[in-house]
């Protein structure tokens, strides 16, 4: 254009357009150049109004316009975003409409609550009937059950405190706390087997007897574990096909119950698992073929056995970890001086002294009192025991004197009997031959006896008339401390828990009733104790008037 006649371009200010023109050249045709700028003005899309709840509900007039102006302000903006950021966008501006409108009203904005779902009745009711939730309710009411027995106990302690506790001398020796019985499972059978555990001190274990009167739906064996913390309903259920004489727990672990059957077996129930028994016993040659009537738990952590006896007299030692047959096999006899042959034991109840696994005492049907050791010197399948004549019929049970007593150290050993003929005898193995002593308070067949874990020279005894009878032998050889009828039916077990804090009795109703044992009530004179173990050690004549 510098090279050519061209003139530059004006500015046309009326038409806002530039104009240019040239001056004629010769032989080229005039040329004009021209640009304009156009604007349109594009109206964004209209957006639909859309209302949450609460700004239906809760915002006046004035609220509502300064939320849609902030909603106008925010369309633009909205324009440029894509789909997706739209949509978030008028959902955030919903969310601060809401805000703003509560905060107007002083009102905290609250999240949201979620949509439940309504069940229909058809399918709650087969939720209910489901296992899951079966076991779920029940695991969970019985954690809350506890909870509720625990408070309660702290609020007996709380008035009690306040009103002031009961003088020493008025108290009785035993006080009733709870009588456990579920009438589903308890209902017509009688208690055959009674165990505190050595782990858990507030649960004890019950066996029982068979309903006669029953469905065929019930179990025909049944153990049942009651916690003191729980005492409507049993904390465990335990079955068996079969009747169950004698139940014990595994003091090596906390979780093992062991029990002997009617029918021979032996079954093992592990807690964590169902009702049913993790193990049995086969019936084989080598085993039981009559009912057991007595089962123990001996050795140490590392390495146990279980003992059992049945009727027959056949002692039986199993390996734990293997049940198939027992591991030695034992066929208890005995053998009178004018006698050519030995006679068969009829056993009836079976004790070891307490952390020993060799020595062991049986009571059998004859009334008489038999000692002996498993791993012994005499023929390998055939045992001769040596025995302590007293009873007129059969021994109902056997009690050693706990070790742990630890003022009367010379009356370890000490052996306690009971019998169907209305007594209990003390018997002091170191001096072979007739009964120590002999104590009649009873009204009817004496069904068991215990001695206190921790007291000396302490023990009770129960009756079939529903006594309880409490011994003090360092004060007295004649009269039972306490004579008293606890329950109405006939109690055929006792058993004190290991502190001797509480004694446990099973009756013939399927009753299994928990009494408070005021140990600090007994307390003899160290002086008296000396004495009763003078005349238990010594005595040439072992008549009670003897003793003073």
């Amino acid at each position: 254009l510098l090279n050519s006649n061209i003139e530059p371009p004006k500015f046309n200010a009326e038409s806002g357009a530039r104009a240019h023109s040239a001056s004629p050249v010769r032989g080229r045709p005039k040329l004009e150049l021209a640009s304009f700028v156009a604007e349109y003005n594009i109206l964004s899309k209209e957006k639909p109004e859309t209302y949450d709840h609460a700004i239906q509900t809760e915002t006046n007039g004035a609220e509502v316009f300064s939320a849609q102006k902030r909603r106008s302000v925010s369309m633009d903006e909205e324009d440029a975003l894509p789909t997706k950021s739209r949509t978030k966008t008028t959902k955030v501006v919903a969310q601060e409409q809401v805000e703003a409108s509560k905060q107007t009203n002083g009102v905290q904005p609250q999240a949201q609550s979620p949509v439940v779902k309504e069940m229909d009745p058809e399918e709650a009711k087969n939720l209910m009937k489901s296992k899951p939730f079966s076991d779920f309710f029940t695991k969970s009411t019985k954690l809350v059950e506890k909870a509720l027995n625990q408070q309660v106990g702290l609020l007996e302690d709380l008035i009690a405190g306040e009103e002031g506790r009961v003088e020493e001398d008025r108290r009785e020796v035993l006080n009733q706390v709870v009588k456990l019985y579920d009438k589903h499972h308890s209902h017509n059978r009688v208690i055959t087997d009674l165990d505190w555990s050595p782990h858990i001190p507030d649960l004890l274990l019950a066996s029982y007897s068979p309903n006669d009167e029953g469905s065929i739906n019930d179990p025909v064996g049944l153990i049942l574990l009651w916690s003191l913390a729980l005492r409507t309903r049993p904390e465990f259920t335990l079955i068996s096909p079969s009747f169950v004489t004698s139940a014990t727990f595994n003091p090596f672990l906390n979780n093992i119950v062991v029990g002997g059957l009617y029918s021979g077996q032996i079954l093992v129930w592990d807690l964590r698992t169902k009702s049913a028994p993790v193990q049995r016993t086969s019936i084989t040659q080598n085993g039981h073929a009559h009912p057991i009537y007595s089962i123990a738990v001996v050795g140490s952590q590392n390495a146990h056995n279980f003992v059992s006896v049945s009727n027959d007299g056949r002692l039986c030692v199993w390996n734990t970890a293997m049940l198939t047959n027992p591991q030695k096999t034992i066929d208890l006899k005995t053998k009178s001086s004018n006698a050519k042959q030995a006679q068969d034991i009829n056993v009836s109840c079976l004790a070891f002294p307490e952390g020993d696994a060799n020595n062991f005492y049986v009571g059998a049907e004859d009334g008489n009192l038999y000692l002996s050791q498993i791993h012994s010197n005499q023929a390998k399948n055939e045992l001769l025991l040596e025995s302590f004549t007293g009873h007129d019929a059969p021994v109902s049970g056997v009690s050693i004197y706990p070790p742990q007593v630890e003022a009367t150290r010379n009356l370890n050993g000490l052996v306690l009997t009971s019998s169907f003929d209305w007594t209990v005898k003390l018997w002091n193995p170191r001096l072979p031959g007739e009964a120590v002593a002999t104590f009649e308070s009873a009204e009817d067949y004496v069904y068991d006896v215990e001695w206190h874990p921790t007291l000396p020279a302490v023990f009770t005894s129960v009756d079939g008339e529903g006594f309880i009878d409490v011994w003090s032998l360092a004060e007295d050889l004649e009269a039972p401390l306490l004579h008293t009828k606890a329950i109405p039916n006939a109690i055929n077990k006792a058993m004190f828990n290991r502190e001797g804090s509480k004694l446990a009795t099973g009756d013939s109703s399927g009753n299994v009733t928990i009494f408070d044992f005021h140990k600090e009530l007994i307390n003899p004179s160290q002086e008296k104790i000396d004495a009763f173990d003078a005349f238990v050690n010594t005595a040439k004549s072992r008549r009670p008037d003897k003793f003073e």
